[in-house]
């Protein structure tokens, strides 16, 4: 459900999230809906978890383009929605709507006059600074540190040790391209497979963490540990001797002379993705198997 909620907030390009914001959010923010008479078990999940999320999304402001003036975090006083109310915006003329750039000029906040005495910390509140850069939806941790919420990040990073060429980092072309050679014993693609896999469950643990536990780490720390795990799992296994073991060999720095090759050749081939989850011995997740499955079937 998080990363449901993640996912609608960035506005990732998918049709479940052109679907809800055409007909449940209907030019709505996320935070502002209500809760109706027909909503699912699922969109009333996502709902019931806004207060839970809110105070750990903040804003890191570019253009100010995506951002909801009023409903979304920007300024150290989180959302603006939160103290003026919604019939006082609309008296000063300002759509609930509205994103950041519409109501801040480049000479900074011009606030209406009665607000100024009814809300007297509008004062304090530093403009922000606009540049052409793109607006960066941020997750704040307990200790105040903020960091960007994407697994994009962790994949770039680990696309560099996979030896096979990977430009993009949309897990439908990832998988597409693994697909067709998956079943392939060659070591680049059973490197490819693990790294996958072991990234997956990286970040599904990472998220859940987050989220649920308020347990955080930096993506440097998360591909070290995604890199370790890749990296004891070669030492178990075996290849003929070639020049892409050799290569492996060099950018894994292994030390060993063999590696032992280990997988369930009794597995299905339907499956055959699933294999470096089990080979890893990583805790088997629903979502990881549901994912890669759908996308083989599709």
């Amino acid at each position: 459900m998080a990363t449901q909620v993640w996912r609608l907030l960035t506005n990732k390009q998918s049709l479940w999230v052109k679907w809800v914001h055409s007909y449940r959010l209907r030019k709505k923010s996320f935070w502002e809906v209500t809760v109706t008479a027909d909503s699912s078990w699922g969109w009333r999940k996502m709902l019931r978890m806004r207060n839970t999320l809110r105070d750990n999304l903040i804003h890191q402001v570019g253009n100010g383009q995506n951002i909801l003036a009023w409903h979304d975090t920007w300024c150290e006083y989180g959302p603006l929605a939160n103290s003026i109310s919604s019939r006082d915006i609309k008296v000063a003329g300002y759509s609930l709507q509205a994103k950041l750039r519409d109501i801040i000029r480049h000479d900074g906040c011009q606030w209406p006059r009665f607000w100024v005495q009814k809300y007297p910390f509008l004062h304090r509140i530093n403009p922000p600074v606009f540049t052409n850069n793109e607006d960066v939806l941020m997750w704040k941790d307990n200790n105040g540190n903020m960091q960007c919420f994407s697994a994009n990040l962790v994949w770039s990073k680990m696309k560099s040790l996979v030896q096979i060429p990977i430009s993009s980092s949309r897990w439908l072309d990832v998988v597409n391209l693994l697909s067709p050679v998956a079943s392939k014993q060659l070591a680049r693609i059973v490197v490819a497979k693990i790294i996958f896999s072991a990234t997956i469950y990286f970040v599904w643990q990472e998220r859940n963490q987050r989220l649920f536990q308020s347990k955080t780490r930096s993506i440097e720390q998360l591909v070290q540990v995604i890199t370790s795990t890749v990296r004891l799992k070669l030492l178990s296994l075996k290849f003929k001797n070639s020049q892409d073991v050799q290569n492996m060999k060099a950018l894994w720095r292994t030390t060993q002379e063999t590696i032992m090759l280990v997988m369930e050749h009794d597995l299905p081939k339907s499956s055959v993705l699933l294999q470096p989850l089990l080979v890893l011995k990583l805790p088997f997740n629903g979502w990881a198997a549901f994912c890669i499955v759908k996308n083989m079937r599709s």
